[in-house]
């Protein structure tokens, strides 16, 4: 859309009084007219603001819209399932205002066929209705990953065997560039890096040619091509930040205290790169640099202070490290880039023509098998959108235009360029609405494009007041500032660091008035204390082990101190508001969650929980194919795949499988010496006596048989193997799995061992993962492995198997990543000192989405390789880049927080670190220098250096060498702890005592407990005489029923009939089936007791007649109330009886009577239970029906229990009212507790003979 062409009509509607939208939300739900770009920052209720202009946007009764013509794109398929029951709920409660509205019911039934959902299922929508427009099959399927992985490697495989084949020697010179001495692993990686990034693009061949034409363009100066034109604007920002360092540096020198003779020096500096930046040609700026060498300072005057010239002289060295970095790159000649840039074009070229051509026969291979992939999805839908020029809306794309009123996009800085073209061809250039926050843009791994976002907000125009007339942006953008998630301590902390550290520069935004966090959660007590954010800084002294070492000792160091600090907060009932209960409860386990930026250290903090006895569950995504039983598993597939590998086929031997010791296995070496493992075994096999065998018999079993003769056993395996290779080639892959599981009894082995449940449930998903992979269109164990290899030599994994749930009440450990969107009321950020992972942007191959390929050149004929500019552009850039991205990852992580955070690091040499941040400070401005930034390297390279000018920081300033005074003055709250982690350290020799004893306990042998003053003794008997206190309560049921109540009764009978001797087990509950009870033609007793209260229920109390009765029982038996064989047990003449009788006769006087009357009470147990031993009796729910009440003529209550009992000529009035009596006061009361009337009667009826007996 053109603004100039013809203004936006811009409205809102006027904010209702008794709302209680803030007004900038109010902006967000009501104004129209245009695009709008809510920035919404963290805990701004976004999701409430954009459910609510969904609504409204349906409800409104000037200008409603249909629910189905909105589209509205979320980010993951949990965040539109949770949008469309919560527009669902919004749209009941307008139903509920104006009950009679067609148009919102029609809406509540339209919400299911809603496009509500994730950018990819709505492109799979498009893609299913206009196939033909992307020439696809119409039953197209999306490949899983498995499939997707598989088909890639196989069609590189036979593109690059062409290549091979065709003796091209510039594609052998391509090849030795880009890859080592013993495989092409390296140009394979590459190209398919390459294919991967020309997708996020729009138009991936277009990329890919534009990629290779950089190089080809006849450049005559450096500053031409669009790495020196880049790398010159970064330098210039560089030299302006070594411009404002020698500012300060004259500032200082000139203070009358200061270090006069600096001055000179300092402003010839200055004014040389004031000059310079200045200056546009690369020649120059060459000139300039080429005989660079910094002046040597001058001895600092006698009457100059000794900390100002210090300072001074440390800003100039800030400013001397930033001209190095520069002069670096421009010292080197501008031919000789250019040079560089020349001498690659041809390699550049090949590698994108071969990515084009591997993606040609990559689309081609899909489409034959019918599957399209993920990024398909997008680009198919762009193909059917847009005409072949690649820049008009199709057809479909204009009747989509007409089609939606408005897109709304949720997580709009998570965006990237393909999908913000098919966006823009869905609009019709004035209907989109985007909600985000550029200061959360975490998926740069993902191709996320947070520039789109900044794009909008710096040419979209502000809203200021409600007034619209005077709008003139093609867009208008709304900030909502105010946070609703936390507590003002966590806000107020935030907002101290960020301040500080995230600008345009580092971080992609300025962190200024528009960006700081406003407190708006009112629920929350503002005069409690304890909620203030804590930094703690733990000593690792003593531990300069090797990386892997190092990482696991300080993971543990940092496990243990969460772990004590989680204790100590569950422990003394820290306080925590309950949203739902309106008020504050003590903290529980599920309240905590603990942060890492990756989840490497997941499993140690598992472990240091597990010890400390804290339920605990992490959502790790990795680390499936190391798990031992995994491991056991998979190298079984590759001996049954081909024996002839030894590592596997030792693996299984050693294993629980076979069983073998080491010495076993040094035998079977030394009986095929240079041999393959497997052929030494096959010699062993041969000289083993052959046992007589049974062919049905499992692995497991003839194990079992062979006993502890190990040759046996070998033999037994070996046999076992052919079956299994034979089977592997005949049999699906997943049934041979299963089949192993069995034969070899290892998955009921593992469930035997600590953890058994979770390590079964990773060998139940190999098998599940097994039959996935034969769903896709590939078969086979080789091909199966083969894509397992190829995925750890990517690094990928899988998720490990779970058994606990992260609903239950316990600690969560997940990454930032995982927790985005999430909120918790106590967090933990851990990690906080370990170093960022910057590989991708220290690598010496760089692909970036505007500059291109980058690489080193190598000369293969001399076997040197050379830095190139554009591999030196692309790396600043993409280092600046994932900087930048760091710093929003821990944005995230501390706006998780709801009540109270926690940042844990620790370091070696705690005092140097806290030198290290003194001196990265600066007193003149909030934020930190820009060099402070910008070479950060942990989250607490940042935290550090601001927390540390905070008034309450005053612990870590004076562990510094040179306390500063200076301090900046704020109102948040903060907490430094400079923790000690030795008392936390495990006892050397305790660990050792324990390692003993647990060696004793294995092998069943005694283990010695006392001590001198037997407090373990002690500890150990008290633990083996407890019992547990409520003993009563785990043999009692919680619920019983008055018939239950009664058959304990029953048991003591005098009466009752006794079997001479006990048979097999026969319920006296249950019923019997239907089929036992039409096909026998009769029925139990207890059967025709309920078909004769089914017909008392149901029957008419005016009945007078025989011939009335039988109609009415017919009657029951047509709607199929009673069955026939059921009709034929009544005994019509004792339901006359009793109508009859003087007790029928008052319930068919009465005018209120209630038949089968359901009733559940609670009573205690000790009056339930007689031999209830607890010292505090719980309460017992009991159930009941009763049959009959009426009122008399005074309206009492009158209780009838109707009884089928054969009385024979043993039953007295006496045995009957005992066996019954408590049953029908547990009625009674039951009725007196629950209406809370008084029973003044109750009567037992029996229909064989007609008796009634008062109870």
């Amino acid at each position: 859309m053109n603004p100039d062409t013809e203004p936006v009509q811009w409205q809102i509607d006027e904010k209702p009084s008794n709302v209680r939208w803030t007004d900038d939300q109010w902006r967000a739900i009501a104004l129209r007219g245009g695009n709008i770009l809510v920035s919404a920052a963290a805990g701004s209720g976004k999701t409430a603001v954009l459910v609510e202009r969904i609504a409204r946007r349906v409800i409104d009764p000037n200008d409603p819209a249909e629910i189905d013509r909105l589209l509205v794109v979320t980010f993951t398929n949990a965040a539109a399932a949770e949008m469309s029951v919560r527009i669902g709920e919004r749209l009941d409660e307008a139903i509920k205002d104006n009950p009679g509205s067609l148009h919102l019911q029609r809406q509540r039934q339209l919400l299911n066929r809603a496009h509500i959902s994730t950018l990819h299922s709505f492109c799979n929508e498009v893609i299913r209705h206009y196939y033909y427009e992307a020439s696809i099959d119409p039953n197209v399927r999306v490949a899983n990953d498995t499939e997707r992985e598989i088909l890639k490697e196989e069609v590189l495989d036979e593109l690059l065997e062409e290549y091979y084949g065709s003796g091209e020697a510039h594609f052998f010179e391509l090849v030795d560039a880009y890859s080592g001495d013993r495989s092409d692993e390296g140009i394979r990686k590459l190209l398919l890096s390459i294919f991967t990034q020309a997708r996020a693009h729009p138009e991936p061949s277009r990329w890919l040619e534009e990629a290779a034409c950089m190089y080809e363009y006849p450049y005559e100066n450096v500053e031409d091509t669009p790495w020196g034109a880049s790398f010159q604007a970064y330098a210039r920002e560089k030299l302006q930040v070594a411009i404002e360092a020698l500012q300060k540096a004259i500032s200082l020198a000139e203070h009358p205290s200061g270090p006069a003779k600096y001055i000179d020096v300092l402003t010839r500096e200055k004014q040389m790169l004031e000059s310079l930046i200045q200056d546009q040609t690369w020649d120059n700026w060459h000139a300039t640099f080429k005989h660079f060498s910094p002046e040597r300072m001058p001895a600092k005057d006698k009457e100059a202070e000794a900390s100002i010239a210090k300072e001074s002289k440390s800003y100039r060295d800030q400013a001397k490290d930033i001209i190095n970095d520069v002069a670096d790159i421009f010292a080197a000649s501008p031919n000789a880039h250019l040079d560089k840039i020349r001498d690659m074009k041809e390699h550049v070229r090949l590698l994108m023509t071969l990515v084009q051509a591997f993606s040609d026969r990559y689309a081609a291979v899909k489409k034959e098998k019918a599957l399209i992939d993920y990024e398909d999805l997008e680009h198919l839908t762009l193909q059917i959108l847009r005409e072949e020029n690649g820049k008009t809306p199709s057809m479909v794309a204009l009747a989509y235009q007409d089609y939606f009123t408005e897109i709304l996009t949720d997580e709009y800085q998570d965006t990237n360029r393909v999908q913000e073209a098919i966006l823009q061809l869905l609009s019709n250039g004035c209907n989109r609405f985007m909600v985000g926050d550029v200061k959360q843009s975490i998926y740069r791994f993902r191709l996320a494009e947070p520039s789109l976002f900044l794009e909008k907000q710096q040419s979209y125009g502000t809203l200021k007041s409600a007034d619209v007339r005077n709008i003139r942006s093609e867009g208008v953008r709304v900030d909502l500032a105010e946070n609703f998630r936390s507590r003002k301590q966590v806000l107020d902390g935030v907002n101290y660091v960020f301040k500080q550290v995230m600008d345009e520069t580092i971080g992609d935004v300025q962190y200024d008035e528009r960006q700081v966090l406003r407190y708006g959660n009112m629920d929350y007590d503002q005069s409690a204390t304890g909620y203030e954010n804590e930094v703690v800084l733990l000593d690792r002294s003593g531990h300069a082990n090797a990386d892997e070492e190092e990482e696991l000792q300080t993971a543990e160091k940092e496990g243990q101190w969460i772990a004590e600090k989680i204790e100590s907060m569950v422990e003394s009932r820290f306080p925590v508001y309950d949203k739902h209960l309106g008020q504050t409860r003590p903290l529980e386990y599920r309240d905590i969650t603990v942060l890492m930026r990756t989840m490497n250290a997941a499993p140690t903090f598992m472990d240091v929980f597990k010890q400390a006895g804290i339920p605990t569950y992490a959502a790790q995504s990795g680390g499936y194919f190391r798990r031992v039983e995994v491991q056991v598993m998979m190298a079984l597939l590759r001996v049954i795949d081909n024996p002839y590998q030894d590592i596997p086929l030792a693996s299984v031997l050693r294993s629980p499988i076979v069983g073998l010791r080491e010495n076993e296995l040094a035998e079977i070496r030394l009986a095929g010496k240079g041999q393959p493992f497997y052929e030494a075994m096959k010699k062993i096999v041969a000289e083993q006596p052959v046992l007589p065998g049974d062919a049905k018999l499992s692995f497991i079993e003839e194990k079992q048989r062979a006993g502890g003769e190990w040759r046996n056993r070998v033999a037994a395996f070996y046999s076992h193997l052919q079956k299994w290779r034979s089977q592997a080639r005949n049999h699906s892959l997943s049934q041979l799995i299963w089949d192993l599981f069995h034969e070899t009894g290892y998955d009921a082995f593992v469930g035997g061992l600590p953890g058994g449940k979770e390590r079964q449930a990773n060998l139940h998903a190999l098998y599940d993962r097994a039959r996935a992979y034969e769903q896709t269109s590939f078969r086979g164990l080789f091909r199966f492995l083969r894509f397992v290899d190829r995925m750890e030599e990517r690094g990928d994994d899988l998720e490990v198997a779970r058994t606990l749930g992260e609903q239950e009440n316990v600690v969560k450990i997940m990454s930032v990543h995982k927790s985005k969107g999430l909120e918790f009321p106590v967090l933990f950020v851990a990690g906080m000192t370990k170093q960022f992972n910057l590989k991708d942007a220290q690598s010496p191959i760089q692909i970036h989405q505007s500059l291109g390929f980058g690489s080193k050149y190598t000369d293969t004929e001399k076997r040197a390789t050379f830095q190139t500019l554009p591999l030196i552009t692309i790396k600043e850039e993409a280092r600046k880049e994932q900087i930048s991205e760091e710093l929003r990852i821990l944005y995230v992580a501390m706006t998780r927080a709801k009540e109270k955070a926690i940042l844990v690091g620790s370091s070696k040499d705690r005092e140097k670190t806290v030198e290290t941040w003194m001196k990265k400070t600066t007193a003149e401005h909030e934020q930190l220098p820009f060099q402070t930034r910008a070479q950060a390297k942990t989250f607490f390279d940042w935290i550090g250096p601001s927390i540390i000018r905070h008034p309450a920081s005053s612990v870590l300033r004076e562990t510094a060498e040179n306390p500063s005074a200076f301090t900046l003055a704020d109102e948040s709250e903060w907490n430094v702890d400079l923790a000690d982690t030795q008392g936390f350290s495990a006892d050397e020799s305790k660990s050792d005592d324990l390692e003993t004893t647990l060696t004793k306990v294995q092998a069943l042998q005694p283990v010695e407990i006392a001590s001198q003053d037997d407090t373990d003794a002690a500890l150990v008997q008290k633990r083996l005489d407890w019992t547990y206190p409520r003993l009563s309560a785990t043999t009692h049921f919680a619920k019983q029923s008055v018939s239950e109540i009664k058959k304990r009764t029953d048991n003591e009978d005098p009466y009752a009939a006794k079997p001479m001797r006990e048979h097999h087990f026969q319920s006296t509950n249950a019923t019997r089936p239907r089929f036992m009870q039409e096909d026998k033609g009769s029925l139990h007793r207890a059967e025709i007791g309920t078909a004769m209260h089914t017909v008392m229920q149901r029957i008419s109390l005016q009945v007078d007649t025989i011939s009335q009765i039988e109609a009415a029982i017919e009657e029951m038996k047509e709607n199929e109330q009673l069955s026939e064989t059921q009709a034929q047990a009544i005994d019509i003449h004792a339901i006359f009886r009793f109508l009859q009788s003087d007790l029928g006769k008052r319930v068919r006087q009465s005018s209120h009577v209630y038949r089968e009357v359901p009733f559940t009470f609670v009573k205690p147990a000790d009056q339930i239970y007689s031999g209830w031993s607890d010292k505090d009796p719980e309460p017992i729910l009991i159930q009941g029906v009763a049959d009959c009440l009426f009122r008399d003529d005074d309206q009492r209550l009158v209780l009838i229990d109707y009884k089928n009992d054969q009385i024979n000529s043993r039953m007295n009035e006496t045995l009957l009212r005992n066996r019954y009596e408590e049953q029908v006061q547990l009625y009674a009361e039951a009725i007196e507790q629950i209406w809370k009337i008084d029973v003044r009667e109750k009567y037992l009826y029996f229909f064989d003979g007609g008796f009634t007996i008062q109870i």
